[in-house]
């Protein structure tokens, strides 16, 4: 990203060395050089703009990792990121290998687990802590990812 830089900057130079100078193709070597520093400056915007989709598909990763049992949905999700549904999905699969929502239940299973390890809150007060709003769905969910109900695993530990 110097070196991009320091080019651009030696296109600019260039050109107003040649603005100063009276030569026989004066006109055509700006034209010449404007081009090429639009195409630099093109360059450097879209690696910026890959740089901040980067930056903030990971802010969002660490984000439900932190905060699994935020209501979550693809459309606020996809909001944060100036992106539509369709792009978010795509941009965090190709980044992380699952999808948003499927990060976001396993996050929450894995503070459910946690939960039921570490206290004696009730089930239906582990999924509220998780972020589910109904009791059977995040046992069905929870044995969806584990294999075994809330109740089964905290059994086994």
């Amino acid at each position: 990203k110097t070196m991009q830089s320091d080019f651009i900057s030696q296109i600019i130079y260039l050109l107003s060395a040649e603005n100063f100078f009276e030569n026989k193709n004066k006109e055509l070597t700006i034209q010449s050089l404007m081009h090429i520093l639009f195409y630099k400056l093109n360059e450097s915007l879209a690696s910026k703009t890959d740089d901040f989709r980067t930056l903030a598909l990971y802010q969002l990763h660490q984000n439900i990792k932190n905060n699994p049992a935020f209501p979550w949905t693809i459309s606020y999700m996809a909001k944060q990121l100036y992106v539509c549904p369709r792009l978010l999905h795509k941009f965090y699969y190709d980044e992380f290998g699952i999808s948003c929502m499927q990060d976001v239940i396993k996050n929450r299973i894995l503070l459910a687990k946690k939960q039921l390890a570490g206290t004696e809150n009730s089930i239906k007060k582990i999924a509220n802590l998780c972020g589910y709003s109904n009791t059977e769905h995040f046992s069905r969910q929870f044995k969806k990812e584990t294999g075994m109900s809330p109740k089964q695993y905290r059994e086994n530990l």
